[in-house]
């Protein structure tokens, strides 16, 4: 994302920690109420991502935790704007289903920075640099909310639990450079 450091602070029930503290040494235990990026407005985009993203035809955001793994790269200094900018479709794949994290403490972090755990609160964390977001079956009748935030919804099964699942889900996100139009309701 940068070739200058960056790091993530989390403020938490014991005090401010790396992230190196909190996810090792206290395993992730630690209610969140805040984050801070440290050194991420000074920072700039590097040369090789910024080159990427030039000849990209498609942005994906991986099913990650939206705190801890995508607004890191997002608080970097101009890279909203590179974001914003893109001419390529921008799809994430929704890390969270049925109101919690398919795995890890997205969700519980979610919450202690006062975000919704849902579908519809990624989708609003992401909606200044998304254009579709990839949520799960479980969250179908969510899907308006997901489009209320901007963002079209496309319902698949994001679980991804054998190879089979991973491919399938792969081809569905490739697809959508070919979708011309993805309805509210994500069909």
């Amino acid at each position: 994302m940068s070739n200058e450091p960056v790091r993530t602070v989390l403020e938490t029930a014991d005090g401010k920690l790396s992230m190196q503290e909190y996810f090792v040494h206290r395993r992730a235990q630690p209610d969140v109420s805040a984050i801070e990026y440290v050194g991420a407005p000074e920072a700039s985009p590097s040369p090789a991502l910024l080159d990427a993203l030039s000849r990209a035809e498609m942005l994906v955001i991986c099913p990650s935790n939206p705190p801890l793994s995508v607004q890191p790269i997002v608080a970097v200094g101009g890279m909203r704007r590179v974001l914003a900018e893109f001419k390529g479709l921008r799809i994430a794949v929704s890390p969270i289903v049925g109101n919690d994290a398919v795995r890890g403490p997205a969700g519980r972090i979610m919450a202690g920075l006062g975000q919704e755990v849902s579908v519809a609160g990624v989708a609003r964390s992401y909606r200044e640099f998304c254009d579709v977001l990839v949520i799960d079956r479980q969250d179908e009748a969510k899907a308006p909310a997901v489009a209320e935030q901007g963002l079209r919804p496309v319902v698949t099964k994001t679980i991804m639990e054998s190879l089979q699942d991973r491919i399938d889900l792969a081809k569905t996100i490739l697809s959508l450079s070919d979708a011309t139009q993805i309805d509210a309701d994500g069909r």
